[in-house]
């Protein structure tokens, strides 16, 4: 899976200490820390585009449509399903 940090982030690879930068890298998609780093919304798979349009503040202001403050873990799955219909409308055609 290719994965691109979030403007604004830096994210390093925990196995080489390296930025992830605007090229991406390709981790496991099983790999427990790259799962908490997408759900934390710190990091994108799929494009850099993606990557650029999906930022803290989008994330807030969907959250905030939803009803409970960006910060509660009441609203997590409110913004883990912004996360995931942001990816679908994303997504490249085959």
């Amino acid at each position: 899976m290719q994965i691109y940090a979030v403007p604004g982030r830096l994210v390093r690879d925990p196995a080489t200490r390296l930025v992830v930068d605007s090229d991406g890298i390709d981790v496991d998609p099983n790999d427990p820390h790259w799962v908490r780093l997408l759900a934390d919304g710190d990091v994108v798979a799929g494009s850099p585009e993606v990557s650029l349009s999906l930022t803290r503040d989008r994330l807030i202001e969907i959250a905030t449509v939803e009803g409970a403050p960006f910060e509660t873990d009441a609203n997590k799955p409110a913004i883990l399903a912004a996360i995931q219909s942001h990816r679908d409308a994303n997504k490249p055609e085959a």
